[in-house]
């Protein structure tokens, strides 16, 4: 697991190339969730919830799958209604064949606003 700081312009699109060390078959599943506090980062009081192969998300697409490479988006209206300069957040893998999860990558999720 990795502590990564992300840091978002909002307005924008906010594009994060992260890896997953490990290669991600076509069942993986990878979540995103981000919220105002660790205990929040679950399904129902997360406020971003992106996902790959997480039925009713998208937002993670693969880069590179054979090497572990993905790609999170995070869209303008993701963060329309954070009032917060940052949230944290988790990404989770669930491996299809072991049904196990991992955390990939955790930390803050810094809200900044463009310049000029």
């Amino acid at each position: 697991m990795r502590d990564t700081v992300l840091t978002c312009i909002r307005g924008d699109d906010n594009f994060f190339d992260l890896d997953a060390d490990v290669d991600l078959d076509a069942g993986d599943q990878i979540w995103f969730k981000a919220a105002h506090r660790e205990a929040d980062l679950n399904e129902t009081d997360a406020l971003i919830k992106k996902g790959r192969n997480v039925a009713g998300q998208s937002g993670i697409a693969d880069i590179d799958a054979p090497t572990g490479k993905f790609q999170l988006q995070l869209e303008p209206a993701d963060l329309d209604d954070v009032l917060e300069s940052a949230l944290v957040y988790k990404i989770i893998l669930r491996k299809v064949d072991s049904g196990m999860d991992t955390t990939l990558h955790k930390g803050p999720l810094v809200l900044t606003s463009r310049s000029g």
